[in-house]
Protein backbone atom coordinates (compact mmCIF):
# COMPACT_ATOMS: atom_id res chain seq x y z
CA UNK A 1 0.00 0.00 0.00
CA UNK A 2 1.55 3.59 -0.91
CA UNK A 3 2.27 5.71 2.14
CA UNK A 4 -0.45 8.74 2.01
CA UNK A 5 0.45 12.38 2.13
CA UNK A 6 -0.32 14.36 4.65
CA UNK A 7 -0.34 18.01 5.91
CA UNK A 8 -1.86 19.91 8.44
CA UNK A 9 -3.78 23.69 7.41
CA UNK A 10 -6.30 25.97 9.78
CA UNK A 11 -9.52 24.62 9.67
CA UNK A 12 -12.30 25.64 7.93
CA UNK A 13 -16.36 25.43 8.03
CA UNK A 14 -16.24 22.64 5.73
CA UNK A 15 -13.98 20.32 7.47
CA UNK A 16 -16.40 20.59 10.45
CA UNK A 17 -19.05 18.29 9.91
CA UNK A 18 -16.10 15.72 9.44
CA UNK A 19 -14.31 16.82 12.65
CA UNK A 20 -17.54 16.60 14.57
CA UNK A 21 -17.82 13.03 13.59
CA UNK A 22 -14.19 12.05 14.47
CA UNK A 23 -14.88 13.77 17.58
CA UNK A 24 -18.16 11.54 18.72
CA UNK A 25 -16.26 8.94 17.83
CA UNK A 26 -13.96 9.48 20.47
CA UNK A 27 -15.08 11.02 22.92
CA UNK A 28 -17.97 10.85 25.80
CA UNK A 29 -18.83 14.09 26.01
CA UNK A 30 -17.54 15.48 22.35
CA UNK A 31 -17.43 19.20 21.49
CA UNK A 32 -20.78 20.22 19.45
CA UNK A 33 -20.59 21.27 15.47
CA UNK A 34 -21.48 24.60 16.83
CA UNK A 35 -18.85 24.88 19.49
CA UNK A 36 -16.39 24.30 16.90
CA UNK A 37 -17.90 26.59 14.13
CA UNK A 38 -17.29 29.59 17.44
CA UNK A 39 -13.47 29.02 17.51
CA UNK A 40 -12.90 29.44 13.66
CA UNK A 41 -12.46 32.87 13.54
CA UNK A 42 -11.57 33.40 17.51
CA UNK A 43 -8.68 35.33 17.91
CA UNK A 44 -7.42 33.35 21.13
CA UNK A 45 -8.03 30.11 19.48
CA UNK A 46 -6.16 27.71 17.22
CA UNK A 47 -7.72 25.40 15.25
CA UNK A 48 -5.92 23.04 12.56
CA UNK A 49 -6.98 20.01 10.24
CA UNK A 50 -5.12 16.86 9.55
CA UNK A 51 -5.50 16.19 5.71
CA UNK A 52 -4.74 12.71 3.44
CA UNK A 53 -3.82 13.39 0.05
CA UNK A 54 -7.16 13.35 -1.30
CA UNK A 55 -8.61 16.17 0.84
CA UNK A 56 -10.11 13.65 3.42
CA UNK A 57 -10.34 15.25 7.15
CA UNK A 58 -7.95 12.39 9.15
CA UNK A 59 -7.40 14.64 12.43
CA UNK A 60 -7.34 18.35 14.35
CA UNK A 61 -6.63 19.80 17.05
CA UNK A 62 -7.67 22.59 18.79
CA UNK A 63 -6.14 25.19 21.83
CA UNK A 64 -7.10 28.08 23.34
CA UNK A 65 -4.06 30.22 24.70
CA UNK A 66 -3.46 33.66 26.52
CA UNK A 67 -0.44 36.09 27.07
CA UNK A 68 1.76 32.87 27.93
CA UNK A 69 -0.16 29.77 27.37
CA UNK A 70 -2.11 27.46 25.17
CA UNK A 71 -4.74 24.96 26.93
CA UNK A 72 -5.65 22.06 24.41
CA UNK A 73 -8.94 21.77 24.06
CA UNK A 74 -9.20 18.61 22.16
CA UNK A 75 -7.46 16.74 19.54
CA UNK A 76 -7.87 13.49 17.63
CA UNK A 77 -7.20 11.20 14.80
CA UNK A 78 -10.10 9.31 12.84
CA UNK A 79 -9.95 5.38 14.94
CA UNK A 80 -9.59 3.80 11.66
CA UNK A 81 -6.04 6.05 11.01
CA UNK A 82 -4.85 5.27 14.40
CA UNK A 83 -0.97 4.04 14.57
CA UNK A 84 0.22 5.49 11.27
CA UNK A 85 2.22 8.49 13.60
CA UNK A 86 -0.44 10.83 12.98
CA UNK A 87 -1.08 12.08 16.83
CA UNK A 88 2.55 12.86 16.94
CA UNK A 89 2.00 14.69 13.72
CA UNK A 90 -0.45 16.62 15.12
CA UNK A 91 1.06 16.90 18.58
CA UNK A 92 4.25 18.38 16.48
CA UNK A 93 2.21 20.93 14.73
CA UNK A 94 0.84 22.20 17.82
CA UNK A 95 4.04 22.76 19.57
CA UNK A 96 5.02 24.88 16.47
CA UNK A 97 2.16 26.76 17.03
CA UNK A 98 2.17 27.67 20.39
CA UNK A 99 6.18 28.46 19.85
CA UNK A 100 5.49 30.75 16.55
CA UNK A 101 3.21 33.18 18.75
CA UNK A 102 5.58 33.14 21.63
CA UNK A 103 3.48 30.79 24.21
CA UNK A 104 5.39 29.44 27.35
CA UNK A 105 3.88 26.59 27.31
CA UNK A 106 1.18 24.04 26.86
CA UNK A 107 -1.34 22.47 29.57
CA UNK A 108 -3.73 19.40 28.63
CA UNK A 109 -6.47 17.74 30.74
CA UNK A 110 -6.30 13.55 29.99
CA UNK A 111 -8.17 10.55 31.57
CA UNK A 112 -6.21 8.45 34.18
CA UNK A 113 -7.11 5.35 31.80
CA UNK A 114 -6.85 6.77 28.42
CA UNK A 115 -3.22 4.79 28.07
CA UNK A 116 -2.56 5.35 24.67
CA UNK A 117 -2.72 9.46 24.48
CA UNK A 118 -0.87 9.35 27.91
CA UNK A 119 1.75 6.97 25.74
CA UNK A 120 1.58 10.06 23.01
CA UNK A 121 1.78 12.80 25.54
CA UNK A 122 4.86 10.87 27.36
CA UNK A 123 6.88 10.78 23.94
CA UNK A 124 6.37 14.06 23.35
CA UNK A 125 7.72 15.64 26.44
CA UNK A 126 5.02 16.29 28.67
CA UNK A 127 5.17 16.02 31.98
CA UNK A 128 2.04 15.06 34.59
CA UNK A 129 1.55 18.16 36.96
CA UNK A 130 -1.13 17.13 38.77
CA UNK A 131 -4.67 15.55 39.00
CA UNK A 132 -8.22 17.18 38.83
CA UNK A 133 -10.14 14.78 40.77
CA UNK A 134 -13.98 13.27 38.91
CA UNK A 135 -12.89 15.82 36.30
CA UNK A 136 -14.54 13.95 33.32
CA UNK A 137 -17.83 12.62 33.08
CA UNK A 138 -19.67 9.18 31.69
CA UNK A 139 -18.32 7.89 32.95
CA UNK A 140 -16.61 9.83 35.82
CA UNK A 141 -12.94 9.67 36.37
CA UNK A 142 -9.87 11.78 37.23
CA UNK A 143 -7.99 14.22 34.76
CA UNK A 144 -3.86 14.11 34.59
CA UNK A 145 -2.88 17.64 34.18
CA UNK A 146 0.20 17.85 32.11
CA UNK A 147 2.38 20.51 30.37
CA UNK A 148 5.08 20.72 27.48
CA UNK A 149 7.73 23.73 28.16
CA UNK A 150 8.70 25.78 25.16
CA UNK A 151 12.05 26.15 25.26
CA UNK A 152 13.22 28.75 22.25
CA UNK A 153 16.94 28.80 21.08
CA UNK A 154 17.72 32.53 21.29
CA UNK A 155 20.61 32.14 18.58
Amino acid sequence: MADKSYFIRAAEESDLNEISRIEKENFSEPWTFDSFKSCLNSETARFFSLIDGEERICGYFLFYFSSEEAELMTIAVDKALRGRGLGHRLIRAMKKEASDLGLKQIILEVRESNESAKALYRSEDFQIIGVRKRFYRFPEENALVERFCIVRNEN
